[in-house]
């Protein structure tokens, strides 16, 4: 992360895809799954799940894989100490110059759908 990013962003909007893979296919859509951390002040972390779906219904001939991302985050703090009265004094503070980004692999779900109709002896 570069200081501007840190000093100029609220968030960070990232995209999970394969590895070796673009976000962005060569119509210039957004293949990736996205995930929105808060940004500076913050520790974020996607737990990811990876999904492979082939609709063969809609006439897919390979698996689509997507990583769906729950989002947590929690205000990084630091400590100030401050002197009031002549007494010091210790606070907290949002620490906005600090951005922490993790994920991790919760689960993996492989799914084959195929819709037909069915014959009178079934």
């Amino acid at each position: 992360m570069t200081y501007t990013h840190t000093q100029a962003s609220p968030s960070s909007k990232l995209f999970f895809v394969q590895q070796g893979m673009s976000p962005v296919n060569k119509e210039g859509q957004i293949q990736g799954t996205r995930a929105l951390y808060q940004g500076p002040g913050a520790y974020g972390i996607a737990q990811l799940s990876l999904q492979e779906t082939k609709d063969a219904t809609k006439g897919d001939k390979t698996f689509r894989t997507t990583f769906p991302a729950v989002l947590w985050n929690k205000i990084a703090e630091k400590t100030l100490n401050l002197i009031i009265n002549n007494k010091v004094v210790e606070t907290s503070v949002v620490d906005f110059n600090t951005a922490y980004m993790g994920f991790q692999f919760t689960s993996g779900m492989v799914t084959v759908i195929e819709t037909r109709r069915k014959s009178a002896m079934e």
